[in-house]
C-alpha cells in the first residue's frame, strides 16, 4: 500500500482524539466516566493506546531506521494484532448478537 504511513498516522490521530475526549470525560464527569468503564476496560484501553503510539511512532523512517528490522517488524506485528483482539471482547461483552460479534472477531483468527 503506498500511502500506509498516512493511513497509520490517521489512525493514531484519530485515536488521540478518542483518548483526549475519554480523559475530558473522566475529567468533567467521573461518575459517568467509571459507570461506563471497568479496570479491565481502562487496561486494555490502555494498553491499546500505547500499541497505537508505538505504532504511530514506527511510521517515521527515523524510528524505524533506529529499531532496526526485526524489532520494526515485531513491534507492528504485535500491535497491529493486539489493537482488533484487544477491542473484540469489549464488543462481545456490549452485543446481544454473537454473529456480529464473530463477523469482527473471525477474520483475524
Amino acid at each position: 500500500m503506498r500511502n500506509q504511513c498516512y493511513l497509520g498516522l490517521s489512525f493514531g490521530m484519530s485515536h488521540g482524539i478518542h483518548l483526549a475526549a475519554i480523559l475530558a470525560l473522566a475529567t468533567t464527569d467521573s461518575t459517568t466516566f467509571w459507570t461506563l468503564a471497568s479496570a479491565v476496560s481502562i487496561i486494555v484501553g490502555g494498553l491499546g493506546y500505547v500499541a497505537i503510539a508505538l505504532l504511530v511512532a514506527t511510521s517515521f523512517d527515523r524510528v524505524t531506521r533506529w529499531f532496526g528490522t526485526d524489532r520494526w517488524r515485531a513491534v507492528v506485528g504485535a500491535g497491529t494484532w493486539f489493537v482488533p483482539l484487544g477491542w473484540s471482547p469489549q464488543c462481545d461483552r456490549k452485543s446481544s448478537n454473537a454473529r456480529q460479534v464473530g463477523s469482527v472477531v473471525l477474520p483475524f483468527l
